[in-house]
């Protein structure tokens, strides 16, 4: 590997044996090369003539192995990882961020990708390697993104501990269904801070001990009973309270709402409400969904 900004020759008359690349070839296989070239601008000399390494045999021609980038299409990207300070010693594994030469973006590339995608890392860590499956114990801090720069460039990652901890809790609807589960619906209010962790493709909810966070619960088929928790006492449709130390658990009851409900019997195919029925000589029991509001 070759590493240069600018490739300057004192004359322009290069020929033969004096090429600056040549005999850059593979033992036993003269006429092939690995050597690779990233170089930024050169002066003296015609580029076959640069980059000759052996008879007429270019770096980087198709068949002759090797590769020669110019024009600031490259960097040599060095990862400087940190964990209190300390140098990283793949506490949390491998993040497999290996520093080298890049001749195109990698997928995480900007500041905040790269720290979303550590923190990733380091939350499926700790989420399985604790009780309570803790996921925010560390923050990641990026100090520039990954550019072809035309040279060196030196990432800086920062873990540190955040402070903080992040429980799951769990919301579930009771009392509508046969199966026991209700029909609502739930939110947390905008302003709270609410984290979704994924894990074998089912997301869980999870809350910063000791925030304060509201909850809001609505449904248009059922009547709202109330909460069924030890983490306080909600008010009308909504719950205010203070995430604990440990995982929460909501039940939010609920009563299915009355359905108006008619009997009709007919002999004849009739019309109800934009409703046809066809004749069958019985009784129909018409349901609010055929009733509407008019009925």
């Amino acid at each position: 590997m070759f590493l240069a900004d600018t490739i300057t020759f004192a004359n322009n008359s290069l020929s033969d044996s004096c090429y600056p690349f040549y005999g850059c070839s593979r033992e036993g296989a003269e006429s092939t090369t690995r050597l690779q070239i990233y170089y930024n601008s050169f002066d003296g000399g015609d580029y076959n003539s640069v980059f000759c390494f052996q008879n007429d045999n270019v770096i980087g021609d198709y068949g002759r192995g090797g590769g020669v980038y110019g024009n600031g299409a490259w960097a040599y990207v060095m990862y400087n990882i940190t964990l209190n300070g300390n140098t990283y010693n793949d506490a949390f594994g491998d993040f497999e961020l290996n520093s080298g030469i890049i001749t195109s973006l990698p997928v995480n590339n900007t500041e905040e990708q790269i720290a979303d995608y550590v923190t990733g890392i380091i939350d499926a860590f700790t989420y399985s390697t604790t009780a309570e499956h803790n996921i925010g114990l560390y923050k990641v801090y990026v100090d520039r993104a990954v550019e072809l720069t035309r040279g060196m460039l030196t990432i800086n990652i920062e873990i540190t501990e955040s402070g903080e901890k992040w429980l799951p809790v769990t919301v579930t609807h009771v009392g509508v269904d046969a199966d026991g589960k209700g029909t609502g619906n739930h939110s947390f209010a905008a302003e709270d801070e609410v984290r979704t962790y994924t894990v074998g493709g089912v997301s869980y909810t999870y809350l910063k001990v000791g925030a304060t966070y509201t909850l809001t619960v609505s449904s248009a088929s059922s009547t709202f009973i109330g909460f069924k928790t030890s983490l306080g006492i909600g008010k009308d449709a909504a719950l205010k309270f203070e995430m604990p130390d440990g995982a929460a658990e909501i039940k939010v009851e609920w009563e299915k709402n009355p359905e108006r409900e008619v009997s009709v019997y007919s002999e004849v195919a009739f019309t109800y409400n934009d409703n046809t029925l066809s004749s069958s000589g019985t009784t129909y029991y018409i349901g609010e969904s055929s009733i509407g509001d008019s009925g």
